[in-house]
């Protein structure tokens, strides 16, 4: 798994009254996950008085939706591991921040902005972290994929910055310099696989939201099926599918044997792709 401490600037709030305190020691991480829906797991938290560790939805503009409180956990000074936070009810594939607050006002209730969020370096100590609600088993990798996509696409911007800037020092360089055409090729190579990495992400990750709308459709059509039988083969009555021979062949609904299969590519998919 991942291990990350992401302090990323949060944008000055108009509902924040006071300024956050400053943390001397602090750190969030949360990696993706699968979900029911009705509640999120945070790996662990580093925090020096105690508080609160609050999950929002990810707002349009990449920061946290701190009008939009999902759920929130106490926590204790110190480190803090396998924090169960119990939420309102997701219903939506996408990322959500785990932000860390202090508490100021009495222990036992959570309230914002009261509960200042801790700040490292001027920042806002918070980790952002791909939810995917539902309970099939491909759901865990399908987060995991996504949150590489992420992860690779910062890196892809990260390189091309380097990149620009170093052909811009080429160019005002007066004669060649090997050195520097050196780094510009590393760079360019390892943009290169970074960009083939996140294209084969993509193409799973559409791959797999293909077929699992394809079986939710297909239960939902089999569902409504007005025979009183739930499509049972009128043939037999039974709703048993036989070949000639009379052998019965495998039941279920279209897709789950591709979606079988498409587990164990995506998992590979992120296996191979997973970095620490």
């Amino acid at each position: 798994m991942r291990k990350k401490m992401l302090f990323a600037a949060v944008a000055v709030s108009l509902f924040v009254v006071a300024a956050p305190a400053a943390a001397q020691d602090a750190s969030v991480n949360a990696e993706p996950q699968a979900t029911a829906g009705d509640n999120v797991t945070v790996e662990s938290v580093e925090i020096d008085d105690d508080g609160w560790v609050a999950v929002y939805p990810e707002s349009v503009d990449g920061e946290p939706d701190f009008d939009d409180l999902k759920g929130a956990a106490e926590v204790e000074q110190g480190g803090n591991d396998d924090i169960l936070i119990e939420t309102d009810g997701l219903e939506q594939n996408d990322f959500y921040y785990a932000v860390l607050h202090y508490e100021e006002e009495g222990a036992g209730e959570f309230s914002y902005p009261e509960d200042t969020e801790v700040t490292y370096n001027d920042s806002t100590v918070q980790d952002d972290f791909y939810v995917a609600v539902g309970t099939q088993d491909v759901l865990g990798s399908y987060a995991e994929a996504n949150q590489q996509r992420r992860d690779f696409r910062n890196r892809i911007d990260s390189l091309q910055d380097r990149l620009d800037e170093l052909e811009r020092r080429s160019e005002r360089a007066s004669g060649a310099d090997s050195d520097l055409q050196d780094q510009i090729d590393t760079v360019s190579d390892e943009l290169e696989s970074t960009q083939d990495s996140l294209d084969s992400i993509d193409s799973t990750i559409q791959e797999t939201e293909s077929l699992l709308e394809e079986v939710s459709n297909q239960s939902e059509t089999d569902g409504s099926d007005g025979d009183g039988n739930g499509g049972a083969d009128e043939g037999n009555g039974t709703g048993n599918n036989t070949s000639d021979d009379g052998a019965e062949e495998p039941q279920g609904l279209p897709g789950f044997t591709a979606l079988g299969a498409l587990v164990a590519g995506l998992t590979a998919a992120v296996f191979l792709n997973r970095r620490d």
